[in-house]
């Protein structure tokens, strides 16, 4: 860490940690760079190699401790003009439903690898997103539990992750040398930028929590090679970053690792860049069980194919980087819908752009090998951020605007730390009050409507400017008034932007207690609902409006009704296509209702039967069915404003199975679930002579396997995508079990133990490694830090008089 007196520069041959035994060390300036000339009113700057001494008292303490404090703060102020900031899009149609069921299952002793009642979006393993495998998701799982707020249960949770996420920032921007004051200020920006906030904070909760956790995994790589940190960290920061299930972890995690290498190999570090090298590929390993079932599941959903194509979707442009320090900046990007971004997508932090003129670029000169990995990480990200909507398994650019947003504000904290210029103080003026000026016109340009808030956020900018500039941050009080002015920004855009109008915000119940008082009795069995949200009257979508009758996306897993229009990230293609049903259970055509009642082709029974329905719910805007008759077997339960609800008059025949249709000649005795996934059919038949084929009221995902009596039988994909068994000739009677296991799991846990092996070798290697260095040369241990003296000490203590800071360090 930067209080770690051991540190070593690897990059900088003519540094010299000072110090005394008992303080932090201080690395100080380079010989060469306290040599350079200046002009005569500029003394020469302090360019740390790393982190460097406070500017006052207690900074270290203090300048995380209220960049925390302010994030928390900052993380609360959305909810106080919409309550639901965070229980927003996919975060209310998938995550809270799905964080319910895992955790019920966790506590219930089992892994929800596949829960049928789901349907399509049961496949947990296959959907890889869950986060399951992810020993901090899973404790937010699991903490969050029993709080009946669903709003205020995903909230707190974010709210925990946005501070994981500064702090973490802090960690990296320290390690690459900037002063705490610089490290605190773009700790608590990141967390708050624009798309952090706006779109993964609100909507995407997978997303935000890769995006906290990639800090760590810079932090602990850079400690590996610059250090010699243990690799052990880098594996698991690497595993909790990637094992949440998003693709976009690994390629963050993959970029880090890269990124630190070429600084290991630019430093000389060639044995600790190959130590990384190992452990990259030991995260790769121990986290490829999360992908593999995914990549052997798709093949039956809309992720089959991936092909690589631009449509402009969620991809931005150079322009938009005038946006980093525009709080009023949208971004003119195809977003779900809209041309437009309806919330700053590319900003960052006020201080950004107008300290361009001001800072000291040549620190980047100086000390390009231990920076050369934030030059490699920013570079990729920008590269992948300009790149087509679709690429492969990745899928709209934007989704790296974080990670290239992370490599802008660690480059700003450290380049900002070696002070800024006090010489041509009207030509810098007048550059970043230029800067500011055209980030709004194009702010403007962008959305015309929006003139009145780019004078009100370029006036915002430049009254913190000024402080800032005045190096007010070097003083506590002034950096606290800084990082307050940061977050009253923040509050500007929440006038502007009080929600995320690119996606949806539903409006669901935010009571788990009120969702099962709805539901849980009321619809009995397996639910089928006929409903989209874009039927509905808008006013109606309320908890106590539609809501009252229906539920979209993983909702119904809370009040535990059975419904094939869970949200899914993957789909079913069959059953999906023959009902119209959209990513998160929505019903989209009218023709629906007509081809449940049909039967598929090639199919045995009406799709209704085959899906054991006992319960039929139709929207009144979708398909009004208050007139009609139900078809024999079933009878009207209920009719309200929004829907019409039949109900079946007669149960169905073993409840404690899901076979759903038993051709003629062949009797099922018994028929039962055995544990979540597997089933067990007892039958006789008439006439053996021929093979029969039983269906089930169950999606045919890869991973199915059946036997009788121990012999195996094929399985096969049925109408509608239903799972079909076939029985055997020449067997009048017998036991069929079916069994389910993810594919690829297996190969995972095998590559799981490949990996967790080669972690375990790395941790030994290095550790002998070090104690054999020890113990050939004693003095290490008793080795005490020395000052350096002539130019070094002559610029600190030039700086030091009359109490000030002339050389224009902060």
């Amino acid at each position: 860490m930067w209080f770690d007196r051991s540190r070593e520069d690897p990059c900088a041959n003519d540094t010299v940690p000072a110090g005394t035994p008992g303080e932090p060390a201080i690395m100080e300036v380079t010989e060469a760079a306290a040599r350079r000339e200046h002009a005569p009113d500029e003394p020469a700057p302090t360019a740390q190699a790393g982190p460097t001494a406070p500017a006052w008292p207690g900074e270290r303490v203090l300048a995380p401790a209220v960049m925390v404090v302010l994030t928390g703060i900052a993380a609360g102020l959305p909810l106080v003009g919409n309550r639901i900031f965070y229980y927003w899009d996919d975060t209310a149609a998938a995550a809270v439903g799905i964080w319910h069921r895992v955790a019920e299952a966790v506590l219930a002793g089992r892994l929800p690898l596949l829960e049928l009642d789901m349907w399509r979006g049961g496949n947990l393993v296959g959907e890889a997103a869950t986060g399951m495998w992810n020993p901090l998701v899973l404790a937010a799982n699991l903490a969050t539990h029993q709080l009946t707020n669903l709003a205020l249960a995903i909230s707190l949770v974010k709210a925990g992750f946005m501070v994981l996420m500064a702090f973490g920032t802090y960690l990296v921007a320290r390690d690459y040398g900037a002063r705490p004051w610089a490290a605190a200020l773009v700790g608590l920006a990141f967390p708050l930028a624009g798309y952090n906030l706006f779109m993964d904070g609100t909507a995407w909760i997978n997303a935000q929590m890769t995006t906290a956790l990639v800090p760590y995994v810079w932090w602990a790589a850079r400690r590996a090679v610059h250090r010699g940190g243990s690799l052990f960290w880098v594996v698991l920061a690497g595993y909790l970053c990637s094992s949440i299930g998003s693709p976009y972890g690994l390629l963050a995690t993959a970029l880090v690792v890269l990124a630190v290498m070429v600084e290991g190999v630019c430093s000389g570090q060639r044995w600790r860049v190959a130590g990384v090298a190992a452990a990259g590929v030991a995260t790769a390993l121990v986290t490829a069980f999360v992908f593999i079932p995914l990549v052997g599941t798709s093949v039956v959903g809309y992720r089959q194919d991936s092909p690589t194509f631009n449509d402009g979707f969620l991809v931005p442009t150079l322009t938009d980087l005038f946006g980093l320090s525009n709080p009023a900046f949208q971004p003119f990007v195809t977003t779900f819908g809209l041309p437009v971004m309806e919330f700053p997508g590319l900003y960052l932090g006020w201080f950004l752009l107008p300290t361009l003129p001001w800072l000291r670029w040549e620190v980047l000169r100086d000390r390009w090998r231990p920076l050369a990995g934030l030059a490699v990480f920013g570079a990729a990200s920008l590269v992948l951020m300009l790149g087509p909507s679709n690429l492969w398994m990745f899928r709209w650019p934007a989704r790296l605007i974080p990670f290239f947003l992370l490599a802008v504000a660690l480059t700003w904290a450290v380049v900002a730390s070696a002070g800024f210029h006090r010489t041509r103080l009207v030509a810098r003026s007048a550059l970043s009050v230029s800067l500011v000026v055209f980030a709004g016109y194009l702010g403007w340009a962008s959305v015309p409507d929006t003139l009145p808030r780019q004078f009100l956020g370029a006036a915002a900018v430049l009254v913190l400017l000024v402080p800032l500039l005045a190096g007010w941050a070097s003083r506590a009080v002034g950096f606290v008034l800084l990082a307050t002015g940061t977050v009253g920004v923040l509050a500007l855009q929440l006038t502007w932007f009080p929600s995320n109008a690119n996606t949806a915000g539903y409006q669901f119940p935010l009571h788990a207690d009120e969702l099962r008082d709805r539901f849980a009795d009321r619809y009995q069995g397996m639910t089928v609902q006929f409903a989209d949200l874009a039927r509905a009257d808008p006013a109606t979508l309320e908890p106590h409006g539609i809501y009252r009758d229906v539920l979209f996306g993983s909702l119904y897993t809370i009040p535990e009704v059975e419904s094939p229009t869970a949200y899914s990230g993957i789909g079913f293609s069959a059953l999906d296509g023959a009902q119209c049903v959209n990513f998160y259970g929505g019903v989209t055509c009218p023709e629906a209702w007509e081809r449940f009642w049909r039967r598929p082709l090639g199919g045995p029974a009406p799709l209704a039967d085959l899906l054991r329905a006992e319960t039929v719910v139709a929207q009144h805007a979708l398909v009004d069915v208050r007139a009609e008759t139900p078809p024999p077997g079933w009878e009207r339960q209920e009719v309200t404003d929004f829907v019409t609800v039949w109900r079946r008059t007669e149960p169905l025949p073993h409840p404690d199975g899901r076979v759903s249709h038993v051709p003629a000649g062949v009797e099922v005795t018994r028929d039962e679930v055995v544990g979540r996934t597997g089933e067990r059919v007892d039958f006789t038949r008439a006439d053996p002579a021929g093979p029969a084929r039983l269906t089930f009221a169950r999606l045919a995902w890869p991973g199915y396997s059946a036997s009788v009596d121990g012999v195996p039988v094929p399985t096969r994909t049925g109408p509608d995508g239903l799972l079909q068994v076939e029985l055997p000739a020449g067997v009048d009677s017998g036991s069929l079990e079916l069994r389910w296991n993810a594919p690829g799991l297996g190969l995972g846990m095998g590559l799981l133990a490949a990996g967790l092996v080669l972690t375990a070798g790395l941790v030994l290697v290095t550790t002998a490694h070090r104690r054999r260095r020890r113990s050939s040369d004693p003095s290490v241990l008793q080795r005490a830090p020395t000052r350096t003296t002539g130019p070094t000490s002559a610029v600190a203590d030039h700086g030091r008089e009359g109490g000030h800071h002339d050389s224009g360090q902060p």
